[in-house]
């Protein structure tokens, strides 16, 4: 073991930032090369579909130009049936295109969810962003799935349109010139207008619901003090003011949704009297009438329906700009990767800093430190002092602000999390577990013997805590089934750390809820844990695990410092008599 390095120079900038960028965009252009076949494709059946749809306009031309002045029944049942068939095509098309844009929001799901989701379990205060980017992905895939590009896709054919109309007669052409600009910069004033309101509408909306959640995870506290009535005030005093900015920005935009449908109706009257004065005069015929009327409808509904339903948009980039923002957070990990053999219990901290994850400076100074199995280390300090980040740095929960954490001759933090997982013990400070039965997770959610569940359960000392429980081992917990204490949570979370026989064993304020036998138990297992070799480091303030410690490193803000036990104790004993009994215990 090594004495600690002297503090060297502050440095802000995370050794990973490179890594993140580079894997944010090698998954940005694998975005691009999967979902440019899905564009194509769909813009192909795009193309079919505003073709087919210049159908209803020539055949309304033929109508009135040929057949009423011809008489023929024959030639109508001929175009009548052609008409049809590519209506039919054209219902096929459509109907493809929707169903491209449904598989590319699967695609985009199952593809990037994997990544999105563990980008956020990386990202700062993960237990609140999960949620948020989860939905946010939800967003854009049904934003896809919904079909609502389809309007963009329309938007490149609206030339067309406007060439077809010109040929009709050039005052119809310009008359749709006139009305794609008019509601092009209707458009672009709905975006200018809309896009602050909306954003700030969705944002209040969203820190309701996140103050909403809070409440049920403070229920106990908030009901026992006397707080329902104040919790419900600030909440709906958020509420009321998402409501306010929520319809101002519905109010600008269904202002201008409005604007956009009145001026379709308007331009379509100007051109059916133009229509009618072109007949009048001899210039067109009366087929042009209804022909540039529905031309002109086709070229301006792509832009009605985008302004429609601007909010949609704005929601969408909104929900795309924040998992954009995730691309720092995306780990190397993959499902293909080199399973590694069962490490040398050994860990290295090389020139280490460490800090919450988006702070600009470490909260201790960078530091070495080397430790072997058969080693039980306690991390002491004031509250506050960096325990906590340097136990979540260790297990790899966190990334390290500078240096590297080399677990059994390996860079952890490079070391694939599903691989390296089996071989780390971890229980953070405040125990939280998964829906599902207590076996499943002890088991970590593995396929395991029952048999080797129940052996972790007697050695932490909780097997007749289980039993106790209203269905065993298969009693459900969280959202729906049975309510655990603090302590049996906690007796249950370090049986999950221990769980598969790892090589390094964490465990941050381990009895903070247990009582007098299940600290026993723990200590119990601690030794437990020596003899096999395994490297312990914990954390805590709880002099009865303190005593046990063959190390003893000490943080402050002013550095950090490790002492063997037997020195800590001793210094300890001047500063506080107590300690006297507790040393005496220590050598019996």
């Amino acid at each position: 073991m090594e004495n600690m390095l002297p503090p060297l120079e502050k440095q802000n900038k995370r050794p990973n930032s490179k890594t993140g960028d580079k894997v944010g965009d090698n998954v940005t252009q694998a975005i691009n090369v999967n979902s440019s076949s899905y564009i194509i494709t769909a813009g192909m059946f795009s193309l079919v579909v505003n073709i087919l749809m210049l159908v209803s306009p020539l055949y309304m031309l033929q109508v009135y130009d040929r057949i009423l002045t011809s008489g023929s029944i024959d030639t109508l049942i001929l175009i009548s049936l052609l008409a049809v068939f590519l209506l039919i095509t054209y219902a096929i098309a459509e109907g493809a295109r929707r169903r491209v844009m449904a598989m590319a929001s699967s695609q985009f799901h199952r593809q990037f969810g994997r990544d999105i989701f563990k980008a956020s379990l990386q990202s700062p205060r993960a237990d609140h962003v999960l949620p948020k980017y989860l939905v946010d992905l939800s967003i854009v895939q049904a934003f896809v799935a919904n079909g609502l590009l389809l309007p963009l896709f329309d938007l490149i054919f609206t030339p067309l349109f406007l060439i077809v109309m010109f040929l009709v007669h050039p005052i119809i052409g310009w008359i749709g010139v006139l009305g794609t600009t008019v509601m092009i910069v209707v458009g672009v004033t709905t975006e200018l207008w809309t896009r602050e309101p909306v954003k700030n509408a969705l944002k209040s909306e969203q820190n309701a619901q996140t103050y909403a959640d809070s409440l049920g995870c403070q229920q106990s506290a908030i009901v026992s003090l006397g707080m329902s009535k104040i919790a419900y005030k600030i909440w709906m005093d958020r509420k009321s003011e998402a409501s306010a900015l929520s319809q101002k920005g519905t109010s600008a935009t269904g202002l201008f949704g409005s604007m956009t449908r009145g001026l379709r109706q308007i331009l379509q009257i100007a051109t059916l009297g133009a229509g009618a004065v072109l007949v009048l005069q001899h210039q067109s015929s009366p087929g042009a009438i209804v022909a540039g009327t529905i031309l002109l409808g086709r070229a301006l509904a792509p832009i009605d329906q985008i302004v429609g339903g601007w909010r949609q948009y704005i929601k969408v980039r909104g929900a795309w700009a924040s998992l954009n923002s995730l691309r720092k957070f995306y780990s190397e990990d993959s499902d293909d990767y080199t399973k590694m053999p069962r490490p040398e219990a050994r860990l290295g901290l090389e020139n280490l800093g460490i800090g919450t994850p988006g702070a600009q400076n470490p909260l201790l100074p960078k530091f070495n430190l080397d430790l072997k199995g058969s080693s039980l280390t306690v991390v002491v300090g004031v509250s506050g002092c960096g325990k906590t980040s340097m136990l979540q740095t260790i297990s790899g929960a966190w990334p390290a602000m500078v240096g590297k954490v080399m677990f059994g001759g390996r860079d952890l933090h490079r070391w694939d999390s599903t691989d390296r997982g089996q071989y780390i013990g971890y229980i953070p400070q405040n125990v939280e577990l998964l829906t599902g039965s207590v076996a499943q997770n002890i088991s970590r959610f593995t396929q395991v013997e029952t048999d080797d569940v129940i052996a972790i359960a007697k050695k932490i000392g909780c097997h007749e805590i289980i039993l106790g429980l209203s269905d065993g081992y298969d009693t459900i917990i969280g959202p729906g089934g049975v309510h655990l204490s603090a302590g049996q949570k906690q007796v249950i979370g370090i049986a999950r750390a221990g769980f598969g026989n790892p090589v390094l064993m964490l465990l941050d304020e381990p009895t903070a809820n247990l009582d007098h036998a299940s600290v026993q138990a723990l200590k119990t297992y601690l030794f437990t844990l020596k003899e096999q070799g395994i490297i312990t480091v914990l954390a805590t303030h709880d002099l009865r695990l303190t005593e046990l410690a063959d190390n003893v490193i000490m943080l402050s803000k002013n550095g950090i410092k490790m002492v063997d036990g037997y020195t800590y104790f001793t210094a300890l004993n001047k500063a506080h008599p107590v300690a006297t009994m507790l040393e005496s215990k220590r050598h019996v």
